[in-house]
């Protein structure tokens, strides 16, 4: 399992097929700043990461290191609105970890902007 942020980034990177300059120009960031969160050296915004998301990155793989589990068709989900509430806690420990290591601090429209990504993820884990 890779161990880092930057490490899996790159990994769903290249899963995709796609290039550093394919993601600045999904995602709108220059080359340097796609190269600084693939080595690890500043963490992307909540707006980066839905960017992703809607382009096919697993963004709560890249968040945790995790691989949701996915409900097979046929399979009854006795909850549909049940959240795992480990999976949920080691996941906001992941996105806080990452934040720690910024320059700045959180503000509030950030820190809503990463719980709207958080419930999207949550959603797309359920289905």
């Amino acid at each position: 399992m890779l161990t880092s942020f930057g490490d899996r980034l790159l990994h769903q990177r290249t899963r995709l097929g796609l290039s550093q300059t394919d993601i600045c120009k999904i995602t709108s960031v220059n080359r340097r700043t796609q190269y600084q969160y693939e080595s690890g050296n500043s963490f992307p915004d909540a707006r980066y990461l839905a960017v992703l998301m809607d382009n096919g990155f697993d963004v709560l793989y890249l968040l945790s290191g995790n691989i949701a589990p996915k409900i097979k068709a046929g399979e009854e989900h006795t909850d549909p609105q049940a959240i795992d509430e480990p999976f949920l806690r080691q996941l906001t420990e992941a996105v806080m970890e990452a934040t720690v290591n910024q320059s700045a601090p959180l503000d509030a429209e950030k820190k809503d902007q990463i719980a709207a990504l958080l419930i999207r993820i949550i959603k797309l884990a359920q289905l």
